[in-house]
C-alpha cells in the first residue's frame, strides 16, 4: 500500500469519503484505500449488544465520581491493559446480556 502524505492541505483525513475510498492511519501511518461493503450480516444479537454498549457508555458519564474512582481501583486490580470505562462497559455488559441486573460498583476479588 502507498505511503500518503497529507491528504487534504496537510489536514489527516480520516473515514470514508463516499462509496470509493476510506482514509485512515495505522500506527500514526496515515494510507487510503479502496472502499469494500462488509460481507457480515448484523444479526439481531449484534445489534442488541451495540445497543447495550451504547447504554453503558451513557450510564459511565453518568457515574459519581466515588463510583468511577471504585472502578478504577478494580481495573488496576485486575492488572487490565484497558480503561476503566472499557472494564465496566464489558462488566456491565455481560451482565445484562446474562439477564442479571446491572452493576453498581466493581464485583469484589475474591481472595
Amino acid at each position: 500500500m502507498p505511503k500518503l502524505d497529507h491528504p487534504f492541505h496537510g489536514k489527516r483525513a480520516s473515514g470514508r469519503f463516499g462509496d470509493m475510498l476510506v482514509y485512515g492511519s495505522w500506527r500514526g501511518i496515515p494510507y487510503v484505500r479502496i472502499y469494500r461493503k462488509p460481507k457480515m450480516k448484523e444479526s439481531a444479537r449484534l445489534r442488541r449488544l451495540n445497543d447495550l454498549f451504547r447504554q453503558q457508555t451513557r450510564r459511565w458519564a453518568k457515574l459519581s465520581e466515588k463510583e468511577r474512582l471504585a472502578w478504577s481501583a478494580f481495573t488496576a486490580l485486575l492488572g487490565a491493559k484497558g480503561t476503566p470505562l472499557s472494564v465496566f462497559t464489558k462488566y456491565s455488559t455481560l451482565a445484562l446480556d446474562a439477564g442479571f441486573p446491572e452493576p453498581v460498583f466493581p464485583p469484589r476479588m475474591k481472595k
